[in-house]
C-alpha cells in the first residue's frame, strides 16, 4: 500500500477515536441503565413472582431512546467521515491528531464531556497552552456546568490530580471548583499558570 492510498487527517481520526470512545460509553450505559433495574429477571430468576414497577419500565424506554440518540449521533459522525476519505483506509497518526485536539479546544469546547475528553488525548506541554488560549478568548468554561477545575487539569494524557494541585495553586484555585464557579480574573490567572507550567 502506497502513501496515496492512505487518507490521514488529524480531524478525521480525532473524530474517529472519538466515535470509538463513544461507543464505549454507550456500552456502559446500557449495561449499567439496563441491567441494574432489572437485576431479579431474566434467565437467572429465582423469584417464582417479580413484579415490576411501571416507573422500570418507563426508566428503560427514557435509557434506550438516549442510547438511540447518541447511537444515531455517532452513525452521522462514522458516515462523515466515510464521505469524506472514501474507501481509503484511515491512518490515525497521533501527532496530527493530537493537533486537531488542540485547535478545537483552544477554539472553546462547550460541551464539558467533550473538553475532558480532548483534554485526555493531550499531554500537558500541548494541551494547557490551548486551555490557556481558550480561557483568554471564549467564555466556554462558564458552559461546563458540574465539571470542576481539577477534573480537566488532570485528564491531560500525563498529568495526574497532583499536577492539577499545583498548577491550580498557582492561580489561588482549588480543584474541587468547579469552572461556572470563577470569575474572569481567577480564569485570566489559570490561564498564566496554565502558561508558565507548560513552559517549565
Amino acid at each position: 500500500m502506497t502513501k496515496s492510498e492512505v487518507f490521514s487527517d488529524g480531524a478525521a481520526g480525532l473524530g474517529f477515536v472519538t466515535i470509538v470512545d463513544g461507543i464505549r460509553k454507550l456500552d456502559v450505559e446500557i449495561v449499567r441503565g439496563l441491567l441494574e433495574p432489572t437485576a431479579d429477571v431474566g434467565r437467572g430468576m429465582e423469584q417464582p413472582v417479580v413484579d415490576v414497577a411501571s416507573e422500570t419500565v418507563d426508566d428503560l424506554a427514557a435509557i434506550l431512546e438516549s442510547v438511540a440518540r447518541q447511537a444515531l449521533a455517532l452513525h452521522r459522525a462514522v458516515l462523515a467521515i466515510r464521505g469524506r476519505h472514501g474507501r481509503e483506509p484511515l491512518q490515525l497518526n497521533l501527532k496530527r491528531m493530537q493537533s486537531a485536539a488542540a485547535a478545537e479546544l483552544a477554539t472553546g469546547v462547550h460541551s464539558p464531556d467533550r473538553a475532558v475528553l480532548l483534554a485526555s488525548y493531550l499531554p500537558f506541554s500541548v494541551g494547557s497552552p490551548a486551555l490557556a488560549a481558550a480561557l483568554r478568548t471564549t467564555e466556554c468554561a462558564y458552559e461546563w456546568e458540574g465539571l470542576t477545575l481539577g477534573e480537566v487539569l488532570a485528564a491531560f494524557r500525563d498529568s495526574d490530580h497532583h499536577r492539577a494541585a499545583v498548577v491550580l495553586g498557582a492561580a489561588a484555585l482549588h480543584p474541587a471548583t468547579q469552572w461556572i464557579e470563577c470569575d474572569r480574573q481567577q480564569l485570566r490567572a489559570l490561564a498564566v499558570a496554565l502558561e508558565r507550567q507548560a513552559e517549565g
